[in-house]
This record gives C-alpha cells, sequence and structure tokens, in this order.
C-alpha cells in the first residue's frame, strides 16, 4: 500500500510561496504539511506528485521516494493541502477508504 502526496490545481493559491517548492513543503507551526502526513502514516510507502518544472529538485530533496512515479499497486491519495493531525489515519480509516 502507497501513499500519494500531491497537489492540485488549488497550489496557485498560495504563489508566490510556491513557486519553488510544491504546495505540501509549506511549513505550517514546526514542520511542514508533508511531514504531518508522513507522521499520521509511518508504515506506508510514499509517492509524492508535484508539477513537471519542480519533479528533479523534488526527487533530489526526496531520496528513495518515488515522485511523479505510480506503480501498479494501491494508491491512497491525500492532498498536500491538508494540515493532517496525527489521528489524521484513524480518521481515514473510519471513512473506510482501504
Amino acid at each position: 500500500m502507497h501513499i500519494c502526496i500531491f497537489e492540485d490545481e488549488h497550489y496557485i493559491n498560495f504563489e508566490p510561496l510556491v513557486y519553488p517548492r510544491p504546495v505540501y513543503d509549506l511549513v505550517c507551526g514546526a514542520n511542514s504539511l508533508k511531514e504531518k502526513i508522513l507522521r499520521a502514516f509511518p508504515k506506508f510507502k510514499v509517492i509524492l506528485h508535484c508539477r513537471k518544472y519542480l519533479e528533479e529538485i523534488i526527487k533530489f530533496e526526496n531520496p528513495g521516494i518515488k515522485v511523479n512515479d505510480f506503480p501498479d499497486d494501491e494508491i491512497i491519495f491525500i492532498n498536500g493541502r491538508v494540515i493532517a493531525d496525527s489521528n489524521l489515519n484513524q480518521i481515514l480509516s473510519k471513512k473506510k477508504c482501504w
């Protein structure tokens, strides 16, 4: 099972902060939005989805994590704009997403 942290077309609402980074790399409190999501799903393999022009830098900054590369496996898509509590995994499992 994988989780994919993605950014949608609403990233534009965060310009100019997101010109050099995906929306999930914005910091909220002490951590980035991505770090908050990863903390909620510690046992899952991760895929990051970003705009094409950011792909190489995101691969460089996240070694060992797939970027814009989707395997033939089950994937849970999580919008990178979500401000994830540590119980996000529990909330989604109650919704019977998987």
